[in-house]
C-alpha cells in the first residue's frame, strides 16, 4: 500500500502531513547525524527500528541482482515498508517506516546500511 505524504521545508525540522482516509496526521522529520528520521526515532535512538537498520549490512550485489527502485527495495530487505513524501512543490522523497512506527530516509539507509554512520 503506497500512503502520500505531504512535508515542508523547514531547516530544523521538517513536518510531514500524513493523510489516512481523511485523518490528517503531523510527523516531525529530524536530522540525526547523517540521516534524516522521524521525532520519536530522534527521541528513543537506542529503541528505534529505522537506526537499527542502518546497521544491517548491505548486500553488495543489491542493485544488480534485483529490478526497481533501489532505496525501496533495500527498505522491505530490512523489513520496513516504503512510504513516499511529497513537500509544497510535489518533489517526491521516499522514506522507510517500521512496525515500531519509526521512520528513516530511505536513500539515507541505503547509503548507511552496514556501515556503522
Amino acid at each position: 500500500m503506497l500512503t502520500l505524504l505531504t512535508i515542508s521545508n523547514q531547516s530544523i525540522a521538517e513536518d510531514l502531513f500524513l493523510n489516512m482516509t481523511g485523518k490528517v496526521i503531523t510527523i516531525k522529520i529530524r536530522q540525526l547525524k547523517k540521516v534524516k528520521v522521524n521525532q520519536s526515532c530522534y527521541e528513543s535512538k537506542d529503541n528505534c527500528m529505522a537506526l537499527k537498520a542502518l546497521n544491517i549490512p548491505k548486500k553488495k550485489s543489491i542493485a544488480r541482482k534485483l529490478a526497481g527502485h533501489p532505496a525501496s527495495l533495500n527498505c522491505q530487505r530490512v523489513q520496513g515498508n516504503s512510504i513516499i513524501l511529497q513537500d509544497k512543490m510535489k518533489n517526491e522523497f521516499d522514506y522507510c517506516a517500521f512496525s515500531d512506527k519509526s521512520m528513516v530516509n530511505s536513500w539515507d539507509l541505503l547509503n548507511s546500511s552496514g556501515s556503522n554512520k
